[in-house]
């Protein structure tokens, strides 16, 4: 950009949300060299485009082999300038964008501009300098706060009074400019490395530093890394501090738990993009009807309302809809006590909510939600979509060709999958996709087969759980096997949740879809139904619940003892959690090989958002490539005699462990 009084005007533009790419770095790096030796330029601003600053390094980046110029490199360079350099901060500057501005000689802030260090969501420790120059701006806590939570903030936050000279409202570059002319005309400049300002109270500083240290529990965490490298930013000169943050950002940034999250990140961004769906297609959602035999009405209409939509709403029975009207009415008058909302955006929501009542026609709509099946016949042809878990998804079936499945609860969970036949026209379903995305959810296509992905790996779990608890093992070990791989609750929990006798109906229809054995009368889970042991609903089931918290049952593990098959030694001698870990694995190259999963990615996305998997695993398909897939593929050999149907090796997994590649690629 041209100079303006002596004051060249540099660009972070050139990339998505003025990511630092490597052609970004290396260009900045040039033109910072060359104001350097112009003599028509006397001071430098730094600006983004577009109404943000920077969003810091694409996060493909941290998994290769750095690119020179390297963030620290040029964080660096604008510190060290012969002449004077201001950032001019617009929108967000997040990561290695805010680690720059800090480098610079000063700071002018739109007033509306936020800052962040996310890299802990990612697993690494902040690079560029981020760590050793905040802090002696702004001292430990806020430091450690920005850089733990990793959430972005506002420039007016008190706790940033010395590290922006400016805040305003109008035009920042042109105010960065006039700072920076007036430091070039003063003579005299202090780079960030030589300020003391937030370590004058050197007790107060290790005193939060202590503190968030205190809460970190696992020594090689990036939150672990934060803490060290913010007290060397203390205790150590401003060279060593930097050599201490570049060696704790290349350590986090290598570890297993940081490429879980990579690929979580992008995998989410990748789910984005939905195949197969015609966007320019999609039609404006204003009207939907909410009709059906049974299902979750409540919950379903409060995710239309709060998307903006008109619900019509028909239950299977009319005295039902005045219950669900004034059950909605009582959950909004909640949110307004809590402060959620107020009392209007509570009332425009109730006066979209309209009950049908019966010999009354329907309302022109966009989309029909038939909710535990079909509803009744609606004039006009409106998009019909099937809502439930998919377990009438059929490909070639009559009737409606769009099905659903939003998770629990549908209001608030952010993942939906939908499966649509060969009768759905692209404009339909590209309507379902863009509406969903609307009521925040994150979508998964599916391919058009009982249970979608979701139920499909449920069973899959609960079927392995059921096959380890008939050999013998513990069934509360092997729930707690289950939590170490990620999951919230384990299988047998699971189970509990949904109702046993829900879960063996389950069992048997995708069961049967797939061709594997049916449960036995004898299977636990029928035993325990039959004693009225029917989930957490009753209080009993493979847990006792008392006051709603599950407790282990010794009555319940003994009687399973009493049914143990000797025949499965293979089963019994069976580390659980590898065990569990290698059906997933196995069920997921079945999806992928039927086309029932579109990408692997979408697996982990599903375990992650919608099945309770912790988001710092990344899912269980990166943990397997992690781990090597031969290691899960020596589990399903060895029981795969026992139960076929779970363990015996899909052809994809035999293919990748041949190949020396994984569900994401090599290494």
């Amino acid at each position: 950009m041209p100079a303006q009084s002596g004051v060249r005007v540099l660009s972070l533009a050139g990339s998505a949300a003025n990511a630092l790419d490597a052609d970004v770095r290396t260009r900045l790096s040039e033109e910072l060299s060359a104001a350097q030796v112009d003599p028509d330029v006397r001071a430098i601003v730094l600006a983004g485009g577009d109404g943000m600053f920077s969003a810091g390094i694409n996060v493909m980046e941290y998994g290769a082999p750095l690119a020179a110029p390297w963030v620290d490199t040029l964080a660096e360079q604008i510190e060290q300038s012969a002449k004077p350099v201001v950032a001019a901060i617009e929108g967000v500057a997040l990561g290695a964008g805010f680690a720059l501005a800090l480098a610079a000689h000063g700071r002018v802030a739109q007033e509306e501009a936020r800052v962040g260090l996310p890299e802990v969501k990612l697993g690494i420790v902040p690079t560029g300098g981020a760590t050793q120059r905040l802090p002696r701006l702004a001292g430990a806590q806020v430091s450690l706060s920005l850089m733990v939570s990793g959430r972005p903030v506002s420039v007016r936050d008190p706790g940033f009074r010395h590290v922006f000279d400016r805040i305003v409202t109008e035009d920042v570059v042109t105010e960065a400019c006039e700072l920076a002319g007036g430091l070039a005309d003063a003579g005299r400049w202090t780079r960030t490395c030589d300020k003391r300002a937030g370590l004058s109270d050197p007790a107060a500083y290790l005193k939060a530093t202590a503190e968030i240290s205190a809460r970190t529990r696992d020594e090689d965490s990036a939150e672990a890394g934060i803490v060290r490298a913010v007290e060397g930013a203390l205790l150590l000169p401003f060279e060593q501090g930097m050599a201490l943050e570049g060696a704790l950002f290349e350590a986090t940034r290598q570890a297993p738990v940081a490429r879980a999250a990579r690929h979580l990140l992008v995998a989410e961004r990748r789910a984005a993009f939905v195949p197969q769906v015609v966007s320019d297609a999609a039609r404006p959602v204003h009207d939907v009807i909410l009709t059906g035999q049974r299902g979750a009405f409540v919950e379903t209409a409060i995710m239309a309302l709060d998307a903006g939509w008109s619900v019509h709403l028909r239950p299977p029975r009319a005295t039902d809809a005045s219950a669900i009207r004034a059950r909605l009415a009582d959950i909004y008058g909640g949110a307004v006590q809590r402060g959620r909302m107020d009392g209007a955006a509570r009332d425009a929501r109730l006066a979209r909510l309209h009950l049908l009542q019966e010999g009354t026609a329907e309302p022109e709509a966009d989309l029909v939600f038939e909710l535990g099946g079909a509803g009744p016949a609606l004039s006009g042809n409106p998009a019909r979509v099937r809502l439930g878990d998919g377990d009438d998804v059929r490909s070639g079936s009559t009737g409606p060709q769009l099905w659903a499945r939003l998770y629990a609860p549908a209001h608030s969970a952010l993942l939906a999958e939908v499966a649509s036949g060969k009768g759905a026209q692209p404009d339909e379903v590209a309507t379902l996709v863009q509406a969903l995305g609307r009521a925040r959810k994150t979508v998964i296509r599916a391919g058009t087969f009982p249970g979608m992905i979701g139920r499909n790996l449920d069973w899959v779990l609960w079927s392995a759980a059921l096959a380890l608890a008939e050999a013998g093992h513990n069934l509360y070990e092997i729930d707690a096997a289950a939590r170490r791989l990620g999951y919230a609750q384990g299988p047998f929990s699971q189970m509990d949740t949904e109702g046993l006798a829900v879960v063996a109906a389950w069992l048997d229809h995708l069961g049967a879809a797939r061709g594997a054995p049916p449960l036995t009368e004898s299977s636990p889970i029928r035993l325990l139904a039959r004693d009225g042991h029917t989930g957490r609903r009753a209080g009993r089931g493979f847990y006792i619940y008392d006051a709603g918290k599950a407790q282990p049952d010794p009555g319940i593990q003994a009687r399973i003892d009493a049914l143990a098959k000797t025949s499965e030694a293979a089963l019994k001698a069976a580390d659980p959690g590898a065990a569990l870990a290698a059906a997933i694995v196995n069920e997921a190259a079945r999806l992928l090989a039927l086309g029932v999963a579109l990408r692997a990615s979408d697996i982990d996305v599903v375990l992650v958002k919608g099945m309770g998997v912790a988001r710092e695993k990344g899912g269980l398909l990166i943990q397997a490539d992690i781990k090597g897939l031969f290691s899960a593929l020596r589990v399903m050999k060895t029981l795969a005699p026992a139960a076929p149907h779970l363990w015996e090796p899909q052809e994809g997994v035999l293919d990748m462990v041949k190949n020396g590649v994984g569900f994401f690629g090599r290494g």
